[in-house]
């Protein structure tokens, strides 16, 4: 791939000293690459399998390095995971949980729940958040830390966000002609999202069509995803939407 390699470390006949060699991997990455008269820090994470205890085929001992490596990424205690058996029975997990998710967006179960935004001063609502709740029908309402999978899938989760973006434009447009006032309502949105170039004209075409002020919308970021994907398209998809009107709010600010 474009940021990964892999290494093979031995012959096959004899044992190796894994941390000596990973070391030597990690000392030859630590001096800073100067690109363009910058100097840019590289940082790497690994996973790794060990011949025959994790197989014999190389296909299996690849993928399950793969796996190892994904694992990896998710855990900031470490910059080095050794592939283990669950990791491989938390992949089908996650495959399983976001076809069945694609499945649920096709058929309407998945739908905005709104948490009110208090005013602490006043105890006044001023706005909403709209939160994505699975209807699943064996489970019941399933919140986003139940199908957390799905935001690492970039189709699904921007077949997610134009879900929730049409049903809370609907809802918006229905309290408005019902003379209810809601104040400012936003909806979260991933990397995936952002980096898709017509985004933030679909926003803004989505709340003309319903009748709808941008300055009652938010669209909600994490810090994360400016800092990690702080590239023209994104900070481009953020601008048109700041200069058409919707606010942008940074969530999990300081994490």
């Amino acid at each position: 791939g474009g940021d990964e390699f892999a290494v093979l470390i031995g012959d096959g006949h004899r044992s190796i000293e894994l941390t000596s060699a990973v070391d030597t991997l990690y000392e030859a990455l630590q001096h800073e690459v100067e690109i363009a008269d910058v100097n840019v820090t590289v940082q790497a994470t690994a996973g790794y399998t060990v011949a025959p205890t994790h197989g014999t085929d190389v296909q299996a001992l690849l993928r399950r390095a793969d796996l190892a490596l994904y694992d990896g990424k998710r855990d900031a205690a470490t910059n080095l995971k050794c592939y283990e058996p669950e990791m491989e029975e938390s992949f089908h997990r996650r495959v399983l949980v976001v076809q069945e998710f694609a499945d649920a967006l096709k058929q309407g179960r998945v739908v905005p729940w709104y948490q009110p935004v208090v005013e602490l001063s006043s105890g006044r609502i001023t706005g909403m958040e709209a939160l994505a709740r699975w209807d699943h029908p064996e489970q019941g309402i399933l919140t986003a830390g139940q199908f957390v999978e799905v935001f690492d899938d970039a189709r699904v989760s921007v077949e997610l966000s134009n879900a929730m973006l049409e049903q809370v434009c609907l809802d918006m447009a229905d309290w408005q002609q019902k003379g209810g006032s809601f104040g400012r309502i936003g909806i979260n949105v991933t990397a995936a999202v952002l980096r898709q170039p017509g985004f933030a004209l679909r926003v803004i075409e989505a709340l003309s069509r319903h009748g709808l002020q941008p300055h009652n919308f938010i669209v909600e970021v994490t810090e994360t995803t400016i800092i990690s994907h702080a590239a023209p398209a994104v900070t481009d998809q953020l601008r048109h939407l700041r200069e058409a009107g919707v606010s942008i709010a940074l969530d999990d600010f300081g994490t």
